[in-house]
């Protein structure tokens, strides 16, 4: 590894929240990088997510959520549990932009309602992106820069956008996250339906992290396994955790 270029790639580093994680990928995810979350429904991708914004959040910077498996306002729910953080303070303050994907889908692609889906399905990739793009602009009135964005997940965008899209959205991702220095998060459900949609997203990513559930002698373990961050040594490839109201607790 030529050691001049990795200082110049991972000078800085954006904490995941965790910080067995971050001790064990020397001290967070690089930025700019695109990281994959990868795991069965359950297996804790989102509570991973929820720590990384909360600790972007609590440390001054800003974050863009997409959340896609459920309605914006259900997901925020995820963070009522956590103690003296105040998530509704973070959006106020334009610190937290939350893109309700669909909503946009409805007011930009002319959509009647949710179930309206085939106008998504027949629009091209590009109009999809511009329906994100004009909404954050919106929101911040002008070009972002060091975003940390969490796409969760990527498995509920696939049947409108196809496999080959995803391919395109991924590399158009690389371009933008590296040119405007963001940290971009995306979580997708690793199982026999998704298994193309998970491998595009190994190809491209610089991070990958296999959350996985398992059961040994009657009991059930939960595990991060950290495939690869690059420009890093991983100190600590599997990491036992389980699940709290505060988050993820390393074992």
């Amino acid at each position: 590894m030529n050691p001049t270029a990795r200082d110049a790639y991972s000078c800085e580093r954006e904490s995941t929240g965790i910080t067995r994680l971050d001790e064990s990928i020397e001290g967070g995810f690089p930025r700019p990088s695109i990281v994959a979350i990868i795991g069965a429904p359950g297996c804790g991708t989102t509570s991973l997510c929820r720590q990384f914004i909360v600790s972007s959040l609590i440390r001054g910077g800003k974050v863009l959520l997409v959340p896609t498996d459920e309605p914006d306002h259900h997901y925020l729910r995820h963070f009522e549990s956590i103690q003296s953080f105040d998530i509704k303070s973070h959006i106020r303050g334009k610190k937290l932009i939350v893109l309700d994907l669909y909503g946009e889908f409805i007011k930009f692609l002319g959509m009647r309602n949710y179930t309206d889906l085939e106008l998504v399905k027949d629009a091209p990739l590009a109009t999809i992106a511009m329906a994100g793009q004009r909404f954050v602009m919106n929101e911040l009135g002008q070009e972002p820069r060091n975003l940390n964005i969490v796409i969760d997940s990527l498995t509920a965008l696939s049947p409108f956008i196809g496999l080959r899209g995803i391919h395109v959205a991924i590399r158009e991702a690389q371009s933008v996250v590296r040119a405007r220095n963001h940290v971009l998060v995306m979580t997708a459900h690793d199982g026999a339906l998704e298994g193309n949609l998970v491998q595009a997203l190994r190809r491209y990513a610089d991070s990958v992290i296999k959350m996985r559930m398992r059961w040994v002698r009657s009991e059930l373990k939960r595990e991060m396994i950290i495939e690869k961050v690059s420009f890093t040594e991983i100190r600590e490839p599997v990491l036992e955790f389980k699940i709290t109201d505060a988050g993820i607790e390393i074992i």
